[in-house]
C-alpha cells in the first residue's frame, strides 16, 4: 500500500497525480504521512519522506557510474521538502505544491512493517517474539523464555565478528549504514543514504542503530542519527530517554571502527 513500485497502491497515486489535485487515502495513510511529517522536524530535516527525486537522482547515477550534474541536483532539491506537501486531514488527502514531487517511504517502511506484524501476533494472545524486517529493523516483543531480553548484534564493516550488542525488550531496532549499498566515482564511495537538505550522500558515518519503543521511529531516527551525527543524537536522547543508539563514525586510515554508545547504563 505504501510501495511506489506498485502501479496504483495509495502512494504511487500521490505520486501520479498529487501535483494535480491532493489524493484520498485510507485513515492510517494519512496518518502515516502525518507522523512522518513530525519526524522531519524531530530530525531537523534529515528524515524527509519527500527525498523521492533525489532517490532517484542517484539511483540513476549509482546504474551509469557517475555523479550528477549541478543542474540535475538543483532541480532534484527544488522539489524536495515536507513543507511541499498539502494534507487535508478532513478530507483524508495528500497532495503537492509543486509538480515534480515524489513521496518515497523506504525510510520507513520497514519498521512500519515490524509494527504492523507485532499487532497482529499481539491480537493473537502472542506475547514473546522478535520480528525481523530485513535484519536492519528489528521488533522485540518481551523476552525469551529464561533470558533477559533478545541480543541484537552489529556486525563489523569488515569481517563476520560483532562490533558491538545491545540488550532488547519491548523495544525496536532499526539500522541505518551505507557500506552494502553504495559504488565509487574516482575512488569515492557514494551510498544510498542521502541528506534531504543537501541533496549528497552521507559520508563520514558507517552505521547508526537506533533502540526505541516502535519501528516507525527508530526507522526514522537511524536516518536523523547517521546524517546528523554523535553530537546531534546525543542532544536528542538527552531529551528522549527511551531512545538509544550506537553510532560508528568513519575511522581514520589506519585505525578501526570504534563505536559510540548513546544512553545506555552499561
Amino acid at each position: 500500500r505504501i510501495s511506489t513500485w506498485r502501479n496504483g497502491s495509495q502512494a504511487a497515486r500521490i505520486n501520479f497525480e498529487g501535483a494535480k489535485k491532493p489524493v484520498g487515502v485510507a485513515m492510517d495513510i494519512l496518518g502515516l504521512v502525518e507522523r512522518s511529517i513530525q519526524y522531519t522536524k524531530d530530525t531537523d530535516g534529515a528524515f524527509d519522506i519527500t527525498v523521492g527525486p533525489l532517490v532517484e537522482l542517484w539511483r540513476a547515477c549509482k546504474t551509469e557510474t557517475r555523479l550528477p550534474t549541478d543542474a540535475e541536483l538543483s532541480a532534484a532539491r527544488s522539489v524536495v521538502g515536507a513543507e511541499k506537501l498539502i494534507v487535508l486531514h478532513d478530507d483524508h488527502s495528500v497532495g503537492f505544491k509543486e509538480e515534480g514531487m515524489r513521496l518515497d517511504f523506504g525510510g520507513i517502511a520497514k519498521g512500519l512493517a515490524v509494527d504492523e506484524a507485532a499487532g497482529v501476533l499481539r491480537n493473537y494472545g502472542v506475547t514473546c517474539a522478535l520480528l525481523d524486517g530485513g535484519s536492519s529493523s528489528l521488533l522485540a516483543m518481551g523476552a525469551p523464555p529464561g533470558k533477559p531480553g533478545w541480543i541484537v548484534r552489529l556486525q563489523h564493516p569488515y569481517n563476520e565478528s560483532t562490533l558491538d550488542e545491545a540488550l532488547i525488550v519491548d523495544e525496536a531496532v532499526s539500522t541505518s549504514g551505507y557500506l552494502h549499498d553504495h559504488f565509487e566515482v574516482d575512488g569515492k564511495k557514494y551510498g544510498h543514504i542521502i541528506d534531504p537538505r543537501t541533496g549528497m550522500p552521507v559520508q563520514g558515518t558507517l552505521y547508526a542503530m537506533v533502540i526505541g519503543p516502535s519501528g516507525t521511529l527508530t526507522e526514522a531516527l537511524s536516518k536523523g542519527f547517521f546524517i546528523n551525527g554523535a553530537d546531534w543524537a546525543r542532544a536528542y536522547c538527552g531529551k528522549h530517554p527511551k531512545v538509544r543508539g550506537i553510532l560508528v563514525p568513519e575511522p581514520a586510515d589506519g585505525k578501526g571502527p570504534a563505536p559510540v554508545r548513546i544512553n545506555f547504563t552499561n
